[in-house]
C-alpha cells in the first residue's frame, strides 16, 4: 500500500519548493514566498536541508524545466495545488515506442509494453495516457464513448463531446463529468484519482453503491465495495512525464514501483525496510536509478543476471 503523501508534510513541501525554485520561470515572488515558508517553522528548515543534501548526493543538475513544465500543464489547478509538484531529480525522459493494434471488439486497442509511457489524442479530443504495461480498448459510436481498461494505469483528460464517456475497469464503471483523472487497475482493486471535475464510480457487482468523487480526492474500489476517499496528490501524476516521484517512501515500496518499469525481479533484503527515500527519478533507465541508490543509501546492488537483481545492506 502506498504511503500517503500530504500537502502538510514538511518533506513533501520542501520538494514542492524545490520544484518551484528550480523551474526556469521562478519569480521573485516565488523566492519571497519560499523564504516566508522557510522561516515559519524550524521543521521547514530541517526538511529543506534534507532535500538539498539528497540533491547533492545525487550529484546531478536538477532538471529546471520539470517544475515549469508540470506547472504549465496544471493551469486549471489552484496555486496551492500547484505547490504539490516536487522536483528533486536525475533526468527526464519518456520511452517512445508508438503502437496501436486493431481491436477484436469493434474499436481500437492502445498498448504499452513494460517501461513504455505513451500519450494519444482520441478522435473526440480526449487525451489518453498509458503508463507502463497497460492496455485499453477504445469504443466510440454515434451515441456513446467507452474506454475499457484491460490492465495497467491510464490518465484521461476528457474532450468536449456531447456523447457520454465511460471507463470500464474490471471492478466497475467510471463516468467522468468533464474532468481529468487517473485510473490504475491492480490485482486486487482499482484506484481512481481525480484532479479536475468530478467522477462517478459504480462497482460492477454492487451498482447501488455508486458514489461521486470530487477533484482533489481519490478512492480505491473493488467490484463490491468502495473504500474511504484519500487526498489526491498531483505529484502522483508525474508518471506522465516519465518520472517516479516519492517522498519519504519505504525503500521496498519504492523498488516495487520502480520494478513496474523493468523486466525481471528486484529483491530487497528485509533488513532494509527501515530505509526511506525522497526524490523524483527518471524511469527511462531503471539500472541508473538502482546505481544511484548505492550512492545515497547504505546498500549494495548485485546482479545475478540483468533480470535478477538483489539489494542488500552495505555491510552484509
Amino acid at each position: 500500500m502506498t504511503q500517503p503523501l500530504t500537502k502538510t508534510d514538511p518533506i513533501n513541501q520542501a520538494c514542492i519548493w524545490a520544484a518551484r525554485l528550480w523551474a526556469d520561470d521562478a519569480s521573485e515572488q516565488d523566492k519571497h514566498n519560499f523564504q516566508q515558508w522557510l522561516e515559519a517553522d524550524p521543521i521547514h528548515e530541517k526538511a529543506w536541508q534534507q532535500v538539498l543534501n539528497l540533491q547533492q548526493q545525487f550529484n546531478a543538475v536538477p532538471d529546471r524545466h520539470v517544475g515549469s513544465k508540470v506547472l504549465q500543464h496544471r493551469s486549471g489547478i489552484s496555486r496551492r495545488q500547484l505547490l504539490t509538484v516536487a522536483g528533486v531529480g536525475i533526468g527526464v525522459g519518456a520511452i517512445s515506442m508508438d503502437r496501436w493494434l486493431p481491436s477484436q471488439v469493434n474499436g481500437t486497442s492502445y498498448v504499452t509494453a513494460k517501461g513504455e509511457i505513451r500519450h494519444w489524442q482520441l478522435s473526440d479530443g480526449t487525451t489518453l495516457a498509458l503508463n507502463t504495461d497497460s492496455k485499453v480498448d477504445v469504443q466510440f459510436d454515434a451515441v456513446s464513448r467507452k474506454i475499457i481498461l484491460l490492465h495497467g494505469e491510464i490518465s484521461i483528460d476528457t474532450g468536449k463531446d456531447a456523447r457520454p464517456l465511460s471507463i470500464v475497469s474490471r471492478d466497475g464503471v467510471i463516468e467522468p463529468l468533464g474532468t481529468r483523472f487517473n485510473v490504475q487497475q491492480s490485482e486486487l482493486e482499482t484506484q481512481l484519482t481525480v484532479f479536475e471535475g468530478r467522477v462517478r464510480i459504480t462497482p460492477t457487482e454492487t451498482p447501488d453503491l455508486h458514489t461521486i468523487v470530487p477533484a482533489g480526492e481519490g478512492v480505491n474500489f473493488s467490484a463490491v465495495q468502495i473504500a474511504q476517499p484519500f487526498q489526491a496528490d498531483p505529484i502522483s501524476s508525474l508518471w506522465q512525464e516519465g518520472k517516479l516521484a516519492v517522498a519519504d517512501m519505504p525503500l521496498n515500496e519504492f523498488v516495487q514501483q520502480l520494478a513496474r518499469y523493468r523486466t525481471g525481479i528486484v529483491r530487497v533484503s528485509p533488513e532494509l525496510n527501515r530505509l526511506t527515500i525522497t526524490g523524483i527519478f527518471s524511469v527511462q533507465d531503471s539500472d541508473r536509478v538502482l546505481e544511484k541508490l548505492t550512492e545515497i543509501l547504505p546498500v549494495r546492488v548485485s546482479y545475478f543476471t540483468p533480470y535478477w537483481v538483489s539489494i542488500k545492506p552495505l555491510t552484509s
